[in-house]
């Protein structure tokens, strides 16, 4: 199974991803421009985090407008996964 694990608020979706990684399931983060103390790299000592963080530009890009080219991205940043799950 293949997840994919939306925003970082407060450092939870880190946890969540590692815990389901530890699993055996092929959890990814996708951060959305959070704040210096909310990215992964403020909760760990390795860096190894960065095979399975992914940092987008959706926000940027105008994530909450209907843009075709913003959802096109987005889309083809999800595809291949079984579920998202969002926060934030």
């Amino acid at each position: 199974m293949k997840v994919a694990l939306i925003g970082n608020m407060n450092n939870n979706f880190f946890a969540i991803t590692r815990y389901l990684r530890d699993r055996g399931i092929d959890a990814h983060l996708f951060l959305l421009g959070e704040h210096q103390h909310f990215k992964p790299s403020a909760d760990t000592f390795s860096d190894s985090y960065l095979n399975f963080v992914h940092e987008t530009q959706w926000i940027e890009n105008g994530f909450f407008n209907n843009d075709s080219n913003n959802q096109e991205l987005i889309r083809r940043d999800l595809e291949g996964f079984d579920a998202t799950v969002g926060c934030g």
